[in-house]
């Protein structure tokens, strides 16, 4: 058994909420992390490294959900997201689909200097990458490095409602883009709490209408929905424009549709990472990527899991 040290059993005799806090910044502290204020956008500023120790990435954060998830981004080795962005390379345009606060995106652009396209239904997500967007503009004037659309990733472009099945604050992540019942609950009942109408955009339409600029890898995180935004994507994917994907996939019917489009366009899967084994309504992250990258990509990842 291991012995506890001095702080940890000092620790159990705080209140939950309290002792949760204190692990939060506990982890932030080993991660050698710093935490401003900032008055002009009045919200706390993480500022942690990555994979250089002494250039840290300013992260915006307003609540103790997004503490949370900037503390904890990375800490599970098996996250191949996490590692599939410090591989990739080349990387001009990235499109964060589903970017709650934008931490995939914003990683990718402090790693190689990529623009990012983030789109995200959630009104309190988009304060927070307006936020952000802003903090780094300040820093170095990198605004004309990110677009930031308002909308719900979809098949195609018409005004629904965005279903919150949770309190419309920062941090929360259970959104439902037109249909509440897409949002995959694992046998928890969840019923939506409000609801905002906000405009659907596919993948398609976003460079091919809207002229944003055509991506060189995507992110696609939209817990059951993810049917729809490939749907949206097939001119893109056939277009092979797109050297990688990383795309969160639940349920056996959805992997067998995303796979068959994906493998059918000449996109080899190079990884996967099951989130909840053994859970009912499987749900995987696999990276898709053209030929040419496979095996680089299979030895970046394989790599950087070592570390």
């Amino acid at each position: 058994m291991t012995k506890k040290t001095i702080p940890q059993k000092l620790a159990k005799l705080l209140p939950p909420f309290i002792r949760e806090w204190v692990r939060i910044f506990y982890l932030l502290h080993g991660l050698k992390a710093k935490l401003r204020w900032d008055g002009d956008i009045s919200a706390w500023i993480v500022h942690r490294p990555f994979s250089n120790p002494d250039k840290k990435m300013p992260v915006v954060v307003r609540s103790f959900k997004e503490f949370r998830r900037i503390a904890q981004f990375g800490k599970n080795q098996e996250d191949i997201v996490y590692h599939w962005l410090h591989a990739i390379k080349d990387c001009k345009v990235f499109y964060d689909i589903g970017a709650a606060n934008g931490l995939e995106g914003f990683l990718c652009h402090h790693l190689h200097d990529s623009k990012v396209c983030f789109v995200e239904p959630f009104t309190a997500s988009i304060e927070t990458i307006m936020r952000n967007v802003y903090v780094l503009a300040k820093r170095d004037g990198s605004h004309d490095k990110f677009e930031v659309v308002h909308a719900g990733a979809n098949d195609q472009s018409y005004y629904d409602r965005a279903f919150m099945l949770c309190p419309p604050k920062a941090g929360e992540t259970q959104i439902s883009f037109s249909d509440p019942n897409s949002y995959e609950r694992r046998g928890r009942v969840f019923n939506p709490v409000t609801s905002q109408w906000v405009f659907g955009i596919s993948i398609d339409e976003m460079h091919m209408k809207y002229k944003m600029d055509v991506p060189t890898h995507v992110k696609i995180d939209v817990d059951g929905f993810e049917h729809r935004v490939i749907n949206g994507a097939i001119n893109t994917i056939k277009s092979q424009d797109v050297i990688s994907w990383a795309i969160e996939i639940t349920g056996e019917e959805n992997l067998t549709h995303i796979d068959k489009i994906m493998t059918d366009n000449g996109y080899e899967e190079i990884a996967r990472w099951e989130h909840y084994p053994g859970l009912p309504a499987r749900t995987f992250d696999i990276i898709y990527s053209l030929p040419a990258h496979v095996d680089y990509f299979k030895k970046a990842i394989l790599t950087i899991r070592a570390y």
